[in-house]
């Protein structure tokens, strides 16, 4: 899923068997615009990341990212709150933070 701006996903899922894309990449979820909302969503199996939030002011609450080749959670983006999220059998890192700001509060994250 590419999300713009202004955007609310609820229960949500994105999921892909890495077998079938093994020439492929793939993310689950792509925030690229600005105020963004992900609740209960699901991103599985995906070849790079789960959640690739590059965009502003984005909030992923409630939501599982698990079995992605990369990272669970990657945020480049500014202003991102991920809050009681779970990341767990991601390929380097359950939530990987790049960007300028990031709220990360109650998320749990197992390899």
């Amino acid at each position: 899923f590419n999300v713009d701006s202004n955007c609310t996903l609820v229960d949500c899922h994105a999921s892909t068997d890495l077998a079938l894309l093994a020439n492929e990449l793939s993310n689950g979820f792509i925030f690229i615009g600005r105020e963004n909302i992900a609740r209960g969503c699901v991103a599985r199996g995906h070849s790079l990341n789960g959640f690739d939030i590059a965009g502003t002011n984005a909030l992923i609450v409630d939501s599982i990212s698990n079995g992605n080749g990369l990272s669970g959670y990657a945020v480049s983006g500014s202003s991102i709150s991920l809050v009681n999220n779970i990341a767990n059998f991601n390929g380097e890192y359950g939530i990987h933070v790049d960007g300028t700001s990031a709220s990360i509060v109650e998320n749990s994250v197992s390899q």
